[in-house]
């Protein structure tokens, strides 16, 4: 084999190749999940509990917001949240922050385990109060 017909034969399993890592990539973007990460700026967020594992961090305006899951500490609405940021005063995942929870005067640390980006009507469901359907026994 001629040194032309070996280097067109290498440019072209080359081309295949990278055009290969191309569409593989490609494919993976549809597989990203939907949410993208969002970021909350020092003061321009509010917290509110959901149950003992979980908080939401939500910006002012509520257009934006993420549900915190922890572990290690039991939270209530009588909790206070106590950051310590790690690096800057931003947050945008569960490893910029160490969290505490201070309540009749005790602080204990809590775990971050997750923090997942809500969509707004994700945020509307988790804030709507659930409604109760009493059962009335007929006897």
């Amino acid at each position: 084999m001629s040194r032309f017909a070996y280097a067109t034969k290498l440019l072209i399993g080359l081309s295949a190749g990278a055009a290969l890592v191309l569409l593989t990539a490609a494919a993976g973007d549809d597989q990203k999940p939907s949410h993208r990460q969002q970021c909350f700026y020092s003061g321009q967020y509010d917290t509110e509990i959901i149950d003992d594992h979980h908080f939401l961090f939500k910006t002012s305006t509520g257009h934006q917001a993420s549900e915190v899951t922890v572990s290690g500490c039991r939270l209530d609405v009588f909790s206070t949240l106590i950051f310590e940021f790690r690096g800057g005063s931003d947050i945008c995942d569960a490893h910029d922050f160490r969290l505490f929870e201070r309540s009749n005067g005790m602080k204990s640390p809590c775990f971050v385990d997750s923090m997942r980006p809500l969509s707004i009507d994700e945020l509307k469901t988790i804030e709507s109060p659930p409604h109760h359907h009493e059962d009335k026994d007929h006897h």
